[in-house]
């Protein structure tokens, strides 16, 4: 008679860890303008598969004539990772404006 309900047993562990460690440095370039860039060290395990790799992130802020008005740019998570198994994981890289 096959089951289709689980075993008391269980048939095995899965494990997932993450991990990154940042770097930062931001400073006024000028009066009007601010820029920032972050560089991270990044590792990731799946059960015994491991992998790590590096992102940066990088931002400019710039104040307009125009009281309380500022223009910005971030770019965020552009690197790389290591092959886990047989392949890389994609970062999530995007970029934004206001």
């Amino acid at each position: 008679m096959l089951r289709n309900s689980p075993s008391a047993a269980p048939l095995g562990a899965y494990s997932i860890k993450n991990a990154a460690l940042s770097f930062s440095f931001a400073r006024a370039l000028t009066e009007n303008i601010a820029a920032g860039l972050t560089y991270k060290k990044l590792f990731e395990k799946i059960s015994g598969e491991t992998a790590g790799g590096y992102a940066f992130d990088g931002g400019v802020i710039v104040k307009t004539p125009i009281e309380g008005v500022s223009l910005s740019v971030a770019a965020r998570n552009y690197g790389t990772m290591g092959k886990l198994k047989s392949e890389r994981t994609k970062l999530p890289s995007d970029m934004s404006f206001g």
